[in-house]
């Protein structure tokens, strides 16, 4: 219904988009001049995903190399999405930023869509998706290129309506206690996007076993957990782990014995929860346990009647508990924009609805010391999206410094040469040989290795040995001086544009020294073709 008075409806959606554009054309104008028109992520990370598609479009392998299967994606079915598109027009690196943005104007329209139905003005819906906007915030999302957009719109759609299905049972008497069908959708979609979606089931389910809807709570687990297990499956039959080489690499490991369980449920879990980390990704999340909460009991009376914003308080409260007990926290600010995008909206509507009528009843040095302590436990928030902005053009800068043109490099002199590197997303995406994850997301026997406490100069040797690698791409300070002294080093990139102290100096190694010659042939041929924040050194 269009407003007659203030912001007219029809104006809201659109503005929302606008203030969504905008930042990210700002974000993208002096990447672009640097870069001079190419487009490069700021993490490698978007590579890898556009790795497995290219694979998966081309060949019909899910990996990282035409020739094997390999579980390096934290995401299911984003790689099947730009595989999908790569189908059609051919592998490129637009179509994540593109699917990126389609997907972040969708959550705004399904954002409104909720808040319409929840009866607010005009200018509350916008004010509410503005700070979805800026809090998230999703043009930073938007442009990391990955699968955390889609996971944010699949989370919003599954926590809501699950959420409202509930919250009709519950009014029923226990008369009407099903779920619709685009539930049981949405849960399939929030596993089978990111891992973290098995939190949000996990939840979903212990809500129905408390109203003791067992089948219902095993339907929809099974049925949500579905990908989880076809995908773990197919990739145990490959040779494989269940769980993707990331997921186990970057997850917080539980303990098997006694002694460690003990001390993860009792120490462990208080420093998640409590201990101050230097991060501002963790402290959000941290936050989020206060915050939620105590909008629970400032609306404790309105609450009362609004049964589905009560369940997706709790709900929100559960789930950001095994987030910041099981999940990783602390890098550029991407793993927790699940819970914010879901956790926005329904405060918003909260403090647009009920606010005034709270507030002004309480008198004024009241009213002040609860803005100022709602100030306090948001400045984390601001100061998130601060940093988050400020991180994307130094680290699209880094990429295209560092992994892109090592990635162009290997391309046009050793396209089909087997190498061994740290960073895989840009090389794999570029070149065409089996090569070797160092870090161990894109190869099993590595993987396991780290997290077999066996990841040591022996074993590093061997598999060099064993996988055939004839060149050697690495930072030197992720290996010890003995490992890179038996290859030969040739050359050595040094960047201007670093975010990880100690990546300043990328080093080129001949593991057969007899391709050291033809090696700085082709590193000095290729300098002219370098970013001009990097310099090369031949030894």
């Amino acid at each position: 219904m269009s407003s007659t008075r203030g912001l007219p409806q029809r104006w809201v959606l659109p503005l929302a988009v606008l203030a969504l554009l905008i930042p990210l054309v700002i974000i993208e104008a002096p990447i672009l001049s640097y870069t001079k028109g190419t487009l490069v992520y700021p993490m490698d990370d978007a590579f890898i995903h556009l790795s497995v598609a290219k694979n998966l479009a081309r060949h019909g392998v899910w990996g990282v190399s035409p020739y094997e299967f390999v579980s390096a994606s934290s995401s299911i079915l984003y790689p099947i999405v730009l595989a999908a598109i790569f189908l059609v027009t051919g592998a490129n690196v637009i179509t994540p930023l593109l699917v990126n943005l389609a997907a972040g104007i969708l959550l705004l329209i399904v954002i409104h869509h909720w808040l319409r139905r929840q009866g607010l003005s005009p200018l509350a819906q916008l004010l509410v998706l503005l700070a979805s906007v800026l809090l998230i915030p999703l043009p930073f999302i938007i442009r990391l290129g990955m699968e955390h957009t889609l996971q944010l719109l699949f989370c919003f759609l599954f926590i809501y309506r699950f959420c409202e299905g509930l919250s009709a049972g519950i009014r029923s008497g226990g008369k009407e206690w099903t779920l619709a069908r685009d539930v049981f959708v949405y849960g399939a979609l929030v596993t089978a996007i990111r891992y973290e979606g098995m939190f949000l089931i996990a939840v979903a389910c212990l809500f129905l076993l408390y109203y003791r809807k067992i089948t219902l709570s095993l339907t929809l687990g099974l049925v949500s957990f579905l990908p989880v297990i076809i995908f773990g499956i197919i990739s145990i039959y490959h040779g494989n782990h269940f769980f993707p080489n990331p997921v186990l690499l970057k997850s917080v490991p539980i303990p098997s014995d006694l002694k460690g369980i003990y001390g993860f449920l009792t120490f462990g879990i208080f420093q998640k929860l409590y201990y101050y980390e230097p991060a501002i990704s963790v402290v959000a999340v941290q936050r989020l346990l206060f915050l939620l909460p105590a909008v629970y009991l400032l609306f404790l009376q309105p609450l009362k009647q609004e049964l589905a914003c009560r369940l997706i308080l709790v709900f929100l409260v559960a789930a950001t508990f095994l987030h910041l007990v099981f999940a990783n926290t602390n890098w550029l600010f991407r793993y927790e924009a699940y819970l914010l995008g879901a956790a926005i909206p329904v405060t918003g509507y909260l403090f647009a609805k009920y606010g005034g009528a709270i507030f002004l009843r309480r008198p004024p040095l009241i009213t002040l010391t609860a803005a100022g302590a709602a100030l306090i436990l948001l400045f984390p928030y601001l100061l998130r999206t601060e940093e988050a902005f400020d991180s994307v053009e130094p680290a699209c800068l880094n990429l295209y410094d560092q992994d892109y043109p090592v990635g162009q490099f290997l391309h046009k002199y050793y396209d089909s040469t087997r190498v061994g590197f740290n960073d895989l997303g840009c090389v794999t995406y570029f070149t065409s040989a089996k090569s070797l994850d160092l870090v161990g997301l894109g190869n099993v026997a590595v993987a396991d290795s780290r997290r077999g406490h066996y990841y040591n100069n022996v074993f590093l040797d061997s598999i060099v040995k064993k996988e055939k690698i004839k060149i050697i791409v690495v930072f030197d300070r992720l290996f010890t001086p003995q490992l890179l002294e038996g290859w030969h080093k040739v050359a050595s990139w040094h960047f201007d544009h670093v975010i990880v102290p100690g990546d300043e100096t990328l080093s080129f190694f001949a593991v057969d020294s007899t391709m050291g010659p033809a090696l700085k042939e082709n590193l000095n041929a290729y300098r002219p073709f370098l970013p001009p924040g990097v310099t090369i050194r031949t030894d």
